[in-house]
């Protein structure tokens, strides 16, 4: 897994340690950077397009670039923490997005602080040449991140998450699934969810969505429903496109369902 991420590119736009009064906040705003935070001590909530998320000691938040957000700190408890504002890309000229959830836990990491309070010390004394070493500096950072992140969302936790996609899909596949609830779901990017769903099923999102639907459809046509009522039970807003994936899985067209079964049902006598 951290082959996939060998040759990124990261540029720091903004980097602080931030030790927070009893009236910090961030306004709202979409972010045009990706967001790495990681708490140290007391406790703040930041607001991920609507969602609240609670971060305390130990908590990591990671804020795709794009999303709406704002935050605020316990009046009572203020927030210490390092935070990153970055952007990034690959020697290929390929994209993928980072492996992390919108929140995760790593405790308080000793090494991972160090290497934090070096980057601070390198990026405000700002020598000749500090954006290579800073640079350098936060791919170990993200590297450490990485490492301990995967170790403790191994697949037994991706599987997790797959199941409950998978459980919201079969209750709610005659609606309009969008990605973002999906990955809002389990509180991953919809790029990652879309790659470790593919890994763990075998299929796409898209794909899974429109097995389960064809399942389904199949089940009505079999009680006689038409064609276009079928594809309207089942989620498909246009019967022609439902008609295109019918026959992309099951091999013929649903107008065809009952005379397919009928030659199914009767080459299975034939060969009793």
């Amino acid at each position: 897994m951290l082959n996939d991420y060998i040759d990124i590119m990261p540029t720091i736009e903004y980097f602080n340690e931030i030790v927070s009064t009893s009236a910090w906040y961030l306004k709202e705003s979409i972010i045009p950077f990706y967001d790495l935070t990681y708490v140290i001590d007391g406790s703040s909530t930041y607001v991920v397009d609507d969602e609240e998320i609670v971060l305390e000691s130990g908590d990591v938040i990671y804020i795709p670039k794009g999303y709406k957000r704002k935050a605020y700190t316990d009046a009572e408890n203020p927030m210490h923490c390092f935070a990153f504002n970055f952007q990034y890309s690959y020697l290929d000229g390929s994209f993928r997005e980072l492996p992390f959830a919108r929140k995760f836990h790593i405790g308080i990491d000793h090494h991972l602080i160090e290497l934090m309070k070096t980057f601070k010390f390198v990026w405000l004394e700002k020598k000749s040449g500090y954006k290579l070493e800073v640079r350098g500096l936060f791919l170990l950072v993200l590297h450490h991140l990485m490492t301990r992140y995967l170790d403790q969302n191994n697949t037994s936790a991706h599987r997790k998450r797959i199941n409950k996609i998978k459980k919201y899909i079969l209750e709610n596949f005659n609606t309009d699934i969008k990605m973002r609830e999906l990955a809002d779901l389990v509180h991953l990017h919809p790029g990652y969810l879309g790659k470790i769903f593919k890994d763990e099923v075998g299929y796409t999102i898209t794909e899974f969505i429109n097995r389960i639907r064809v399942g389904k459809a199949c089940d009505l046509l079999a009680t006689g429903e038409t064609v276009s009522d079928t594809a309207y039970q089942c989620g498909f807003n246009d019967p022609f496109y439902f008609s295109k994936v019918f026959k992309t899985i099951k091999g013929f067209p649903p107008s065809e369902f009952k005379t397919h079964t009928k030659r199914e049902n009767r080459a299975a006598r034939n060969s009793s």
